[in-house]
């Protein structure tokens, strides 16, 4: 084959190829010297150019002419050996298409300019389809990001609206900075899933939410959705962001609605439980009582077993009295609005047990109290001494000796100073291992034992009210090991200075 044969193949290859070959010189207007047949594709015959009665420059948009023509100066002054550029063309029938222009610059032996020699290609559909994509990334609802080596090498102005940042200030971040935007509850799984999308590891979780934290330090909530693409030749993760604050604020509010309804289900079925059981054994035994005084009442002899009837009369109402100011508490307790100020947990002792040893005045009773010149102070209000009451009222009513001794000691606690610990120990018979579980507990063995017997609500009401002042209570052997040596109770509040 000889060079003619050579080169008309060689023209035909281009003439059957998506590329348009042109020649210009390096004159006004950019004069064409060759074309391929191809131009044909355009709407142009090759001698359209060849007579000059197009010029290359006559192609180019107007609206990027004058952006080409400063770019092709600059890289002539750089004295570049080729250079690419991406612009609009337009067609013979007034279409307008997109190009990539690879062009290579031609010198003379005086290093000066001569030709450009060109390959022009049609890249309309893939600037349609990145048009396409850059409105619809830029006008999405949900924010978008590339991250590569830890750098977010992309972002919309979604993801900057959700964080609280500028696109400008996002895309500035030094490598990692990128981590502030997660909760430290969240920071461990974010990092970790990032890390391995950068790697472009299988074994990831595509979908999961996190909390986040905004440039103001508001806090919002965000689902995320991504994967490892390659980015400019490497791995990298793309993700997409989505606000779901409003939609977790709903869930809350949902979630302590039902909450709340829950609570009021039990504390109906508490009540039900309360008046048919409590009530029923204090109205039984006001039954029996009556009926034995019946007996009774034609019996001059016995009088003094009369007597005996009336004062258990009495005391099954004293328990009915107290049954309805429980419930009252409870109620109280649940539903009321709690105010809480700052008081003397000695004081309130002080008064509770003057008032103790009035009620229990035929008892031999020794209340010895430590650190009584000290004072402390607590958030509660009037129900402490309800609480204190029932502690100490317990302790007499579950003590055989004859003297009972109930020793209480407040101090702070060692190991969190700004906590108040008060204990309670006396020298009862003690509770069993097996009924200091559910001690605290509306219907505990311990209610039903008769043993144990009280109203049943004591204790519960007890931890109820510690509960709203952020306290806790234990119950322990005063003896370690041996209950039978008496019990200690324990309370903790947090100390207000």
């Amino acid at each position: 084959m000889n060079s003619e044969q050579r080169i008309r193949e060689l023209q035909n290859i281009i003439n059957k190829s998506p590329a348009i070959v042109f020649l210009w010189r390096n004159q006004e207007g950019w004069p064409v010297e060759f074309v391929s047949e191809n131009v044909s594709t355009l709407g142009y015959k090759p001698d359209d150019f060849l007579s000059e009665k197009i010029r290359f420059s006559e192609l180019i948009h107007p609206d990027d002419l004058e952006r080409i023509v400063k770019e092709v100066q600059t890289y002539s002054q750089e004295k570049r050996e080729s250079f690419s550029q991406e612009y609009r063309i337009i067609s013979k029938d007034g279409r307008i298409k997109w190009v990539d222009d690879r062009t290579w610059v031609r010198y003379d032996d005086n290093k000066n300019i001569t030709h450009f020699q060109g390959i022009i290609l049609d890249i309309t559909k893939r600037k349609e389809s990145e048009s396409m994509f850059s409105l619809v990334r830029e006008q999405s609802l949900v924010g978008i990001f590339v991250l590569q080596d830890n750098e977010l090498k992309y972002v919309n102005d979604k993801l900057a609206e959700i964080t609280g940042y500028k696109i400008t200030e996002i895309l500035n971040w030094e490598r990692n900075e990128f981590d502030r935007i997660f909760h430290p509850d969240f920071y461990q799984i974010a990092r970790e899933q990032a890390d391995k999308k950068q790697r472009g590891e299988v074994d990831v979780i595509a979908n999961y939410q996190f909390k986040g934290v905004r440039k103001s330090g508001e806090l919002f909530w965000a689902e995320i959705y991504s994967k490892s693409i390659i980015y400019k030749g490497r791995y990298a993760d793309l993700g997409i962001l989505l606000d779901i604050t409003e939609r977790k604020v709903t869930e809350t509010k949902l979630k302590n609605s039902e909450k709340k309804y829950k609570e009021a289900y039990m504390r109906e079925n508490f009540y039900k439980d309360l008046f048919a059981h409590d009530m029923n054994n204090i109205l039984h035994g006001i039954t029996v009582s009556l009926e034995i005084c019946d007996m009774l009442i034609n019996e001059v002899d016995n009088n003094k077993e009369l007597d005996d009837m009336i004062m258990k009369i009495g005391e099954q109402v004293d328990r009915g009295v107290e049954l309805i100011e429980n419930v009252r508490k409870f109620s109280e307790i649940t539903e009321g609005e709690w105010k809480l100020q700052k008081m003397d947990i000695y004081k309130i002792l002080s008064d509770t047990i003057k008032h103790v040893k009035r009620s229990y005045a035929n008892k031999d009773l020794n209340i010895e109290v430590s650190n009584v010149n000290q004072e402390y102070f607590a958030l509660v209000n009037e129900l402490l001494i309800d609480v204190f009451e029932n502690i100490l009222i317990n302790a007499i009513k579950h003590n055989e000796n004859e003297r009972i001794d109930i020793y209480i000691n407040i101090r702070e606690d060692l190991k969190e100073t700004e906590k108040i610990l008060i204990e309670f120990e006396d020298n009862g018979k003690g509770i069993p291992d097996e009924r200091k579980i559910d001690l605290f507990q509306r219907g505990s063995p311990i209610e039903k034992n008769h043993t144990f017997s009280g109203m049943g609500l004591g204790l519960f009401l007890v931890k109820k009210v510690i509960d709203k002042y952020n306290g806790e209570i234990y119950v322990s052997d005063k003896v370690e090991g041996d209950y039978s040596q008496g019990t200690r109770f324990t309370l903790v509040f947090p100390k207000e200075s």
